[in-house]
């Protein structure tokens, strides 16, 4: 079925449920859109201009400090082969980069970090979209010719990819071989630790004030209620 078979049979479903056309074609579009499209466009790796590395979760050691984690160590290892085979430079959230440590030249490689806080060392919550305005300041305009290799775990993909659009990246895709998938049930990112969860935190737009994705709380309450 296509996205937009699907779609049309949710709203004809939510109509009868809700007797509202307008708000059933409303909540059908965020439904197919957000929570049952995962798959994302595959390319090669002959004309690929930049690898973008997104990282998915870390570990917290005891005193608080955010360590890469197993998941970031994949990544890592991802964006390494690539660079291997096309030599293009690599921008790479903090957890990755410093998996991939000296196995790609610096001069290759562009760690994307964290700014640091009003107090002075704190260090603020790095966002997916915080990833890519950063990135932009470093491509400006040529983002939107540039051909785009996106290294992300596979679920979290779709959402990379469709933030990279809306930014004005145009020719961005995942490689043409698997993704890292698979969960680490020691993140420090509680909604990296199950992918159930990770489903409903994708969905949700915005953050609680607690600094977590507002989707989390929502897949945590139902999975819970249902005894998952």
């Amino acid at each position: 079925m296509t996205g937009q078979a699907l779609c049309a049979s949710l709203t004809l479903h939510l109509e009868s449920e809700l007797g509202d056309r307008l708000q059933a074609n409303k909540l059908a579009k965020f439904i197919a859109q957000e929570l049952l499209v995962w798959s994302v466009p595959k390319g090669n790796l002959a004309n690929v201009d930049s690898v973008i590395a997104f990282s998915f979760g870390n570990r917290l050691l005891k005193g608080g400090a955010a360590v890469p984690g197993p998941v970031n160590q994949r990544l890592a290892q991802v964006a390494i082969k690539i660079f291997k085979q096309i030599g293009c430079p690599v921008f790479a959230q903090w957890e990755v980069a410093e998996c991939i440590g000296s196995a790609i030249p610096s001069n290759h490689l562009c760690p994307i970090t964290p700014d640091v806080g009003e107090d002075g060392h704190t260090l603020k919550y790095l966002s997916t979209t915080d990833v890519i305005l950063k990135i932009m300041k470093h491509m400006g305009r040529a983002r939107e010719t540039k051909h785009i290799l996106v290294v992300a775990h596979r679920d979290h993909a779709h959402r990379c990819l469709a933030y990279l659009r809306q930014n004005g990246f145009k020719n961005a895709c995942v490689p043409p071989f698997p993704l890292p998938q698979g969960y680490d049930p020691r993140s420090g990112q509680p909604w990296t630790r199950q992918r159930h969860i990770y489903a409903f935190a994708a969905a949700g737009k915005g953050r609680t004030a607690q600094g977590l994705p507002a989707g989390w709380q929502i897949g945590r309450r139902l999975f819970s209620r249902m005894g998952k």
